[in-house]
């Protein structure tokens, strides 16, 4: 590793790894004596009812207002319209969920203080974000999913539907105040939900690892821990779906949510948060199909090569494409299946897009890719 002469690091979350959350969670939120809760909105996801349910229930000594979170990724519209709809004044917004319902929790806790439309908090290459006047309601994330690190990151993803793009809202104050990691609920994830969120999870690792934009020993260790122990722990967690490799995988997650909270992503991401914007297509799935390709188009790149093989343990390979492609080849990766008849030279649509709108993280990426290199890599993603 590169041993720069300064850099620094940043983590104000109150983290926990629960086994028994149930019996937990009063503890938790009551912990931090700065607050004072009373008045709680609780956002779960629809797939985790059951869970949700069951930790709602131990939280019965205080006003709680539930919401059961149904859709995608978090489209402004939506985030717009629940949060005109809550009238209540909360203390705290709890999320239990996949990094969608995580990312609806934090703009719901910027929306409840703040009147502007969401999508005007969210960050993209042609617009600067509005400032957030106000403090969001502190936030409580539990991830049902290991993958996106949203229940420690400053990140929340938005779509608008009305342009087909995704924005990022990036502030410091949607750090959630309590980060919960409750590896039980990775259990419920079906297998290929779990792999591509992994997958997310590692790609965060890489791009944060290679980033060029800022300096972090720290966030640098966080992306080699995390790339590590998914690599090691994937496919013991897909077969064997016990609680020692969930939590390596959970705690893969968060180490490379707080890599990337300091470093950021570069590539992969800015390809596949355009192709998810414009198709709807699920954001974990597009950057794991994403990061594959890009690796793949720089694997000769000695620069980009020498640095990732720091990622791997103990490997006598020089090339660190040839393993990350053994390690893919297990886990019956599928390529993304795009509407041929709704998108008319889809490349050149996704390449414009791009170009308009996420080109700074390309920026940030050891080598330089152009329109050229970027339009190949679009093309083996979906033929």
């Amino acid at each position: 590793m590169d041993i720069n002469e300064f850099s620094k690091f940043y983590l104000p979350s109150n983290i926990f790894v629960v086994k028994k959350l149930e019996k937990k969670i009063t503890s938790i939120i009551t912990s931090n004596k700065n607050y004072k809760i009373n008045k709680i909105l609780f956002v779960y996801d629809f797939a985790i009812k059951n869970q949700a349910k069951k930790i709602i229930k131990s939280l019965k000594r205080f006003d709680i207002q539930i919401l059961e979170y149904k859709s995608n990724e978090p489209s402004a519209d939506l985030i717009n319209k629940e949060a005109l709809r809550l009238k209540k004044k909360f203390n705290l917004v709890v999320g239990m969920g996949g990094g969608s319902t995580l990312d609806f929790s934090k703009c719901l806790s910027i929306k409840l203080k703040n009147k502007s439309n969401i999508w005007n908090y969210t960050n993209l290459s042609y617009k600067k974000p509005i400032p957030i006047k106000n403090k969001p309601v502190p936030l409580c994330l539990i991830a049902s999913t290991a993958g996106t690190g949203s229940e420690i990151t400053p990140y929340a993803v938005v779509r608008n539907l009305k342009i087909f793009e995704k924005g990022t809202i990036n502030d410091q104050l949607i750090i959630p105040t309590f980060s919960i990691i409750y590896p039980e609920l990775l259990k419920t994830v079906p297998k290929q939900v779990k792999t591509y969120n992994a997958i997310d999870a590692m790609a965060h690792s890489i791009e944060a690892f290679i980033n060029i934009s800022k300096k972090s020993h720290i966030s640098d260790y966080f992306s080699i821990l995390a790339f590590r122990l998914i690599f090691n722990n994937l496919n013991k967690s897909l077969k064997k779906n016990d609680y020692k490799s969930n939590l390596n995988i959970c705690l893969a997650s968060l180490f490379a949510g707080i890599a990337i909270s300091h470093k950021g992503t570069t590539v992969a991401h800015a390809i596949a948060e355009t192709i998810g914007g414009l198709t709807g297509l699920g954001h974990a799935h597009c950057v794991t199909v994403s990061t594959k390709e890009v690796l793949k188009f720089t694997r000769h790149n000695k620069k980009i090569n020498n640095k990732l093989l720091e990622l791997l343990e103990n490997s006598k390979s020089k090339n660190f494409y040839n393993e990350f492609e053994k390690f893919l080849k297990k886990l019956k990766i599928e390529k993304l299946k795009i509407d041929e008849n709704k998108f008319e030279n889809f490349e050149n649509v996704v390449l414009k897009k791009i170009f308009t709108t996420k080109f700074r993280p390309l920026k940030f990426h050891p080598k330089k890719l152009n329109q050229k290199d970027i339009k190949t890599i679009i093309n083996n993603l979906i033929n």
